[in-house]
């Protein structure tokens, strides 16, 4: 069986050999990217899945509710999908699954920072909502936060070196990637900002300065900081 692919970066959903795969829950689509995110080897305890997905829920409730959930799974995407660890812990298997947002982890690990952002296509799992579980919702907000940042650290790094190598339209382009990933950071800006204003390029320069501007002042009505003004004058 060839492997599923899961993607949690920028839209969400599953396919095998490209195909797109409907799992008619979106709980047990929540579920199983709860699983597979933990990474290749790496296991969830049952109870942490039942209070986080059924926190409402009766224990012997929850626990036939999970169990039928997992069964749904495995009747829909394969057997091979999930793997257990004694009775109170599973997984996903990594020679049957791989989840985008797993690969990304590892790579920001072993500082391959440009396959970091080819699998950063968007926030982690935009949007997505599963109704009576807070902590699950809190737990997403914590990924997604925690991903965002690191793909603002990845392009940030990457320009850095790109600098350092005397590329300075590459590192333009990377620190202008790290500002759109965080685009209400005064400090990313002006990062591109100077080096398209050491590249000559003023005139780009400006209208990345202007968008930023005109952004800021539409959404809060604030104006950039004094060392971004200072910058751009």
């Amino acid at each position: 069986m060839s492997r599923l692919a899961l993607y949690t970066l920028g839209l969400p959903r599953i396919e095998r050999d490209g195909v797109l795969l409907e799992v008619p829950r979106r709980r047990a689509v929540a579920l199983l990217i709860y699983l597979a995110s933990a990474g290749p080897g790496a296991f969830r305890r049952r109870d942490t899945d039942l209070a986080l997905f059924w926190p409402e829920s009766p224990e012997d409730r929850a626990r036939h509710t999970l169990n039928q959930m997992l069964y749904r799974l495995r009747r829909t995407l394969g057997e091979e999908i999930l793997v257990s660890r004694g009775q109170d812990e599973i997984g996903t298997s990594a020679d049957f699954l791989r989840c985008d947002a797993a690969d990304f982890r590892q790579a920001l690990e072993e500082a391959r920072w440009e396959d970091a952002l080819t699998l950063y296509r968007g926030p982690f799992l935009p949007g997505f909502f599963v109704s009576g579980a807070p902590d699950l919702e809190r737990w997403v907000d914590e990924e997604r936060q925690a991903h965002r940042r690191g793909a603002r650290d990845a392009a940030v790094a990457l320009s850095e070196q790109l600098e350092r190598d005397g590329d300075l339209r590459g590192a333009a382009d990377w620190a202008r990637r790290a500002w759109e990933i965080e685009p209400a950071s005064d400090s990313l800006l002006r990062r591109p900002l100077t080096l398209l204003h050491r590249l000559g390029e003023r005139s780009e320069a400006l209208v990345l300065y202007e968008s930023f501007r005109r952004r800021m002042a539409d959404a809060d009505g604030l104006e950039p900081s004094s060392e971004t003004l200072e910058l751009v004058a």
